[in-house]
Formats: C-alpha cells, structure tokens, sequence
C-alpha cells in the first residue's frame, strides 16, 4: 500500500498541473481566433473527382507497397566498417608508396617556392632600378 500513495498525485500537484495547462491555453489562444478568422475568409475549394480517384490509387498503391515491404522485411543493405580508421588506412595506402610520394610532394612544393621567390626577387630589382 505504501508504494501506491507514492504514486499518487498530490493537491498541490494537480494544481501546478492546471496552472501550466492554462498558460498553454493562453499562449494558444491568439492562434485559434486566427484560425478561425482565416476559416471565414476563405472558401473551400471542392476536388475534382480526378484529382480524387488519383489520390486514392497513389495512396492504395503506396499501402500495397508497404505491405510488401512489411512482408518480405525488406530493410536496406547496412554497412560494416573495419573496427579503426588505422585498419581502413593500413588497406588502402601502402606505406612505400606512401613515402615516396610524400617526398615527391615536398620536393615539388620547395622548387615551386624558389620560384616564387626568385620572381618576386627579380620584379623588385626591376622596380629598384
């Protein structure tokens, strides 16, 4: 009996209750009068029996199409990644190559930088002169 009483709401609690679902009225309340302002002043459009039939078979194909999927618990294919990024590493580069193009690399980026600065070199001995 006592785990009962525990579960059982308070006065107090029920108060606070209605309190919170009140102000919750009032924040909504500007919204309904929009609402129903906007209701008399637009009139509804009735659908065209085409528009009605098509509705109708796109969503009956849509709920075969579902059923199907249910039945034959289709999910899509999941994807399994190595346990690290390490592993996923060490399987596509290879370290020789690896090292032999970061060389590659460096020595083409020092050459481009000397002749950077042996042009920004010249043009000032240019202008100097």
């Amino acid at each position: 009996m006592a785990g009962r009483e525990g579960n059982t709401l308070q006065p107090e609690g029920t108060d606070r209750l209605r309190r919170a679902e009140d102000s919750h009225i009032l924040n909504v309340a500007p919204f309904l009068n929009l609402a129903r302002e906007m209701s008399d002043l637009i009139a509804p459009v009735p659908m065209r029996p085409a528009f009605r039939s098509e509705l109708e078979h796109s969503l009956l194909a849509a709920a075969r199409q579902r059923a199907a999927r249910q039945q034959l618990d289709i999910r899509p294919p999941t994807v399994e990644w190595p346990l690290s990024y390490r592993d996923l590493a060490a399987s596509v580069v290879q370290p020789v190559m690896d090292r032999r193009w970061l060389m590659g690399a460096a020595v083409g980026s020092a050459f481009s930088l000397a002749g950077l600065m042996a042009y920004v070199w010249r043009q000032r001995r240019r202008h100097a002169a």
